[in-house]
C-alpha cells in the first residue's frame, strides 16, 4: 500500500520508507505501507482503510467481553450487600411483617432462585430492556428513568449554556488584563468554583433563597419540588431547574 506523508519520505535518502508502526498498532507483513511523495490524500485514505476498519470491528467486538465483565461485578456486588431487600422494604421501619409475605416478596423479585438463574434472567432483561418495576413506585424501572431523563438532560443543557455565558467574557476580560487586579479577581471567581461541589452550592443556594424570600416578603420561598415540564408550565419549569443550572454551571465556567 502506497501512501502520502511527507515527514516519513523526508527522513529517506530515497524518499522510501518502510512503516511498520502507525498510532500504536504494529502492522503486518501484508499491511506494511511504503511512503511516496507523489501520492495523494485519496491514496492514503484508501491504503489505511482496511486498518481502520479493522480497528473498529476489534472495538466492538472488545464491547462485549467488557459488558460481560461489567455485568458479572455489579450483580455480585449487589450480592455482596447484606440485609434482605424484601426485609428492608417491609420491616424496615421496625414493624412486624409475616415471613409468608417475606418469601412472596423474594419470590416476585426472584431472589430465591440459585445464584445462576438470577444472574441469566439480570443479563437477560438487561439485553431487551426490561430492568424490573421499582421497589417504591411500582412502576416499570424504564419509565422512571424517562421521567428523570428528560430533567437532567435539561439540567445538562441549561448548565452548558450558564457555563459558557460565565466562562467565555470573564476568560477574555482575565487574558486581557493579566496579571492586574481584575485578573486576580476573575482567577479567585475561578478558584472557588473548582473548589466548591456542585451539590454544596446548591445547598448553599436554596438556604439563600429561603432567607432571603422570608425577609422581603416575610414568607420564605424554595423551588418547587415536583417537576413540571418546560412546555407545561415554562415559569414553573425555570424557577425549578435554574438553580441547579447555576451551581453546576458555576464549575463548569471555573
Amino acid at each position: 500500500k502506497v501512501i502520502d506523508n511527507s515527514s516519513f519520505w523526508r527522513m529517506h535518502k530515497n524518499h522510501k520508507l518502510i512503516v511498520p508502526e502507525i498510532n500504536g498498532n504494529v502492522l503486518s507483513n501484508e499491511d506494511m505501507i511504503i511512503a511516496n511523495p507523489n501520492c495523494s490524500t485519496i491514496q492514503l485514505v484508501m491504503a489505511l482503510a482496511p486498518l481502520h476498519k479493522k480497528y473498529i470491528i476489534k472495538r466492538i467486538l472488545l464491547m462485549i467481553p467488557t459488558l460481560l465483565g461489567a455485568a458479572v461485578l455489579i450483580f455480585f456486588l449487589l450480592r455482596l450487600i447484606p440485609g434482605d431487600v424484601c426485609v428492608v422494604r417491609m420491616a424496615g421501619s421496625g414493624v412486624y411483617v409475616d415471613p409468608e409475605a417475606i418469601k412472596i416478596c423474594q419470590h416476585e423479585l426472584g431472589i430465591d432462585q440459585p445464584v445462576y438463574v438470577q444472574f441469566f434472567d439480570f443479563v437477560w432483561g438487561f439485553m431487551h430492556f426490561d430492568l424490573g418495576k421499582s421497589m417504591w413506585t411500582e412502576r416499570p424501572i424504564a419509565h422512571e428513568i424517562g421521567l428523570r431523563f428528560q430533567l437532567s438532560l435539561q439540567v445538562a443543557i441549561m448548565a452548558t449554556v450558564t457555563a459558557t455565558i460565565i466562562a467565555i467574557p470573564l476568560g477574555t476580560i482575565s487574558a486581557i488584563n493579566q496579571d492586574t487586579w481584575i485578573d486576580y479577581i476573575v482567577r479567585t471567581f475561578s478558584i472557588a468554583g473548582i473548589a466548591m461541589p456542585s451539590f454544596w452550592l446548591g445547598i448553599i443556594i436554596i438556604l439563600g433563597l429561603l432567607i432571603i424570600t422570608n425577609k422581603i416578603t416575610g414568607t420564605p420561598w424554595m423551588p418547587p419540588i415536583v417537576y413540571t415540564p418546560f412546555w407545561v408550565n415554562p415559569m414553573e419549569n425555570m424557577s425549578q431547574l435554574i438553580w441547579p443550572a447555576l451551581a453546576t454551571g458555576y464549575r463548569y465556567a471555573a
